[in-house]
């Protein structure tokens, strides 16, 4: 699913910038369910990405994010980081590695950015193996799930 899921009633015309201040002004999420895999060593998608259009260039955007990995087998490792279209907003917001075992684990995370922009603005997740070994980035028997909320500032 993805697409706003929510508006501030407040949001019109005549209201941004009065008064709209720490309120929510739109939320847009993305879920997913589906395994994904790699074997490389840059990073990959994971189907989870959100397209955002803030509404003011001093709006603040949180960017929350959470989903189940697995390393497939012991001594394995994998990086995931934070993309604002095609570069990296934050380099490393989750490692996992299998150790002496298989790591199933799952991930959370909340980050917050003034974009400066009334553009859209995708946001996603990426993953990569550390050492080129097959990684699941997304775990098919969980949900994950990104959402972008903007507020107002």
């Amino acid at each position: 699913m993805s697409g706003i899921v929510g508006k501030s009633p407040f949001l019109n015309s005549n209201a941004v910038g009065k008064g709209l201040i720490g309120q929510v002004i739109q939320v847009v999420t993305d879920e997913n369910n589906s395994s994904v895999e790699t074997t490389s060593t840059s990073f990959q998608a994971t189907n989870l990405a959100v397209t955002i259009t803030p509404t003011s260039v001093s709006s603040k955007i949180q960017i929350h994010a959470a989903l189940t990995s697995d390393t497939d087998s012991n001594n394995r490792a994998i990086d995931f980081a934070l993309f604002k279209g095609d570069s990296s907003l934050v380099a490393r917001i989750w490692y996992a590695h299998g150790g002496e075992s298989r790591i199933i684990s799952g991930h959370t995370s909340l980050y917050e950015e003034v974009p400066a922009v009334t553009t859209a603005i995708i946001y996603s997740i990426r993953f990569k193996s550390v050492g080129g070994d097959r990684v699941y980035g997304s775990y098919s028997t969980t949900y994950g799930h990104i959402t972008a909320t903007e507020i107002g500032a």
